[in-house]
C-alpha cells in the first residue's frame, strides 16, 4: 500500500523529501503521497511539511511501528512480529497463535512476538490488573518453545529480568534493580513487570510452549491511587524521553541473546537484587510472615531466614518492609 511505503521512506530518511521526489521514488502521484501523509497525520504521526523542505517525520513521533522496530532488530531474529493499537492482552494473543496448529508446528524457539500500544485487560501475577494506557508503555509477549534451546525453562523470568534491565541501561543512564521475582525498579519505583505462563503437554509431560509477557512503563502514566506511590515510568524517573520503537527492539534483542546464551546470568541477577539483606514480608497462599532475605540460589529461588530457620522460596511474592 502507498501509505506503508510512504511511512517506510520517511522512517528510513530522517531528512525527508519533497512531495515530487517522494512520488517519483514510489512511482506514484503527488496527490497519492499527499493523501498518505494526511492519513499518517490522522493516526498520530507528526510530519513536518513546507514548500521548501517537503515532508519529514518529526523525532517527536513515538508511535509503535513494526517497520521501525525491525530496523533496530538483530538480523538473526526471525520471529513473526505483530504490533497492535490495542488488544485485550498480549499474552492472550500469543496463546491464540500457539494454539493455531499450523503456527504451532513451526516450533521455532522464538516463534512470535506480540506488541501492543495498549491493553484493555492487561494482567500481572495472580490476575491483578496491569495498567496499560495508550502511548505510555510497551506491552509485549514472546511465544517461546524453550524445551529446544533454553537450558532451564523455570528460570526464564529471572533471565528476562536481567535482559530487560540491561536493555534499558543501554539507552539511558540509570540503575535498574530487580525485586524478586518479576519486577524492575528505578529509584525504588516499579517500572516493569514480567509474567511467564507455560502450557504443558499432558501426554509427554513436557512443555508445549511458554508465553513470556513484559509490561514496561516508558512515558508518564497516571496510575490508580492504590499504586501511585510504588509505580512510575522510565521517563518520570530519569527525565529521558525514549523512543518506544528503539526500546522495544533493544528488549527483543536482549531477551533473545539472554535466553539463547550459555553464559550464566544469575550473578548479575543477584547484583541487581533490591531485596538481598532486606527485611521483607512473604506472602504464599494464605500464609504471611516476615523474614530476612539471605540470598538467591542458582535456580532463582529466594533464600530467607524466618525465626532462625532458613527457607527457600520458589513461588509466592514479597514486599519490602520499611
Amino acid at each position: 500500500m502507498i501509505y506503508e511505503k510512504v511511512l517506510k521512506e520517511l522512517l528510513e530518511n530522517p531528512n525527508g523529501f519533497s512531495g515530487e521526489v517522494l512520488a517519483n521514488r514510489l512511482k506514484t502521484s503527488r496527490n497519492s503521497v499527499w493523501k498518505a501523509v494526511n492519513r499518517l497525520r490522522r493516526e498520530g504521526y507528526i510530519i513536518d511539511g513546507s514548500t521548501n523542505q517537503g515532508y519529514r517525520l518529526s523525532s517527536e513521533t513515538n508511535i509503535l511501528n513494526a517497520e521501525e522496530v525491525r530496523a533496530y532488530l538483530d538480523p538473526k531474529i526471525t520471529a513473526r512480529l505483530e504490533i497492535h493499537k490495542t488488544v485485550n492482552s498480549t499474552n492472550t494473543r500469543a496463546k491464540e497463535i500457539a494454539e493455531n496448529e499450523q503456527t504451532y508446528l513451526r516450533r521455532n524457539f522464538m516463534d512470535s512476538i506480540v506488541v501492543a500500544d495498549s491493553q484493555s485487560d492487561g494482567r500481572g501475577r495472580k490476575g491483578r490488573r496491569f495498567v496499560s494506557n495508550a502511548a505510555c508503555g510497551i506491552y509485549m509477549s514472546f511465544l517461546l518453545h524453550p524445551a529446544e534451546q533454553v537450558r532451564e525453562a523455570v528460570c526464564i523470568t529471572s533471565a528476562t529480568a536481567v535482559a530487560v534491565a540491561e536493555a534499558i541501561e543501554r539507552l539511558v543512564r540509570t540503575d535498574v534493580k530487580i525485586k524478586w521475582v518479576n519486577d524492575l525498579l528505578i529509584n525504588g519505583k516499579k517500572i516493569c513487570g514480567i509474567l511467564t505462563e507455560a502450557s504443558m503437554d499432558f501426554e509427554s509431560g513436557g512443555l508445549k510452549y511458554v508465553v513470556l509477557g513484559i509490561g514496561i512503563n516508558v512515558k508518564h502514566t497516571d496510575f490508580p491511587e492504590e499504586i501511585a506511590e510504588i509505580a512510575s515510568s522510565i521517563e518520570d524517573e530519569t527525565q529521558v524521553a525514549l523512543s518506544r520503537n528503539r526500546l522495544c527492539a533493544e528488549i527483543i534483542n536482549s531477551v533473545y541473546d539472554m535466553l539463547t546464551n550459555e553464559a550464566s546470568y544469575m550473578d548479575e541477577y543477584r547484583r541487581r537484587s533490591a531485596v538481598i539483606g532486606k527485611r521483607v514480608r512473604v506472602i504464599r497462599g494464605d500464609e504471611t510472615y516476615d523474614a530476612t532475605v539471605e540470598g538467591i540460589d542458582g535456580m532463582g529461588e529466594l533464600i530467607v531466614v524466618r525465626d532462625g530457620q532458613t527457607v527457600k522460596l520458589n513461588s509466592g511474592e514479597i514486599s519490602i518492609r520499611l
